[in-house]
């Protein structure tokens, strides 16, 4: 974190850090803010906080509203932020129901399938690797939301 543009977070980096939840809002507002460098930084920042302890952070990535950010970003950003807004909309989501909800109203599906059948082959690679919770889960909240 503190060292230029390094987006994987560290048990270090978040003992030196004194107010994460403000760290996030910050980054999640870089996701709508940010030129695409920062756009590609803070998303691979809260996609690496939020796999952080089992998904000690994403409840907090995700009330800081980062869920609508992460979906643009999967259809505008460049092939490294849409890579790490698949991660982080999978880290914000895995457990938790109301954030299942959350991806598949904001229409989070369809642009992670979409990225699976065209995407860059790095983004092919970190969205494959998801996808199949993907479609378990968010395809049966999908359904079960729209019924």
């Amino acid at each position: 974190m503190g060292r230029g543009r390094a987006t994987r977070v560290t048990a270090q980096d978040l003992a030196k850090c004194e107010n994460i939840p403000a760290l996030i809002k910050v980054h999640v507002k870089n996701l709508t803010e940010g030129d695409t460098e920062t756009k590609e930084a803070s998303a691979g920042l809260l996609r690496s906080l939020g796999q952080q302890n089992h998904g000690e952070y994403a409840d907090a990535i995700f009330h800081a509203g980062a869920v609508g950010p992460m979906i643009k970003l999967l259809t505008t950003g460049s092939a490294k932020a849409q890579a790490s807004a698949a991660g982080a909309l999978h880290a914000i989501a895995s457990g938790k129901e109301s954030h299942q909800h959350a991806v598949v109203s904001q229409g989070g599906v369809g642009p992670l399938v979409k990225l699976v059948k065209g995407g860059s082959p790095k983004v092919q690679e970190e969205v494959g690797t998801r996808i199949c919770w993907s479609c378990k889960v968010l395809c049966a909240c999908s359904l079960t939301f729209l019924t």
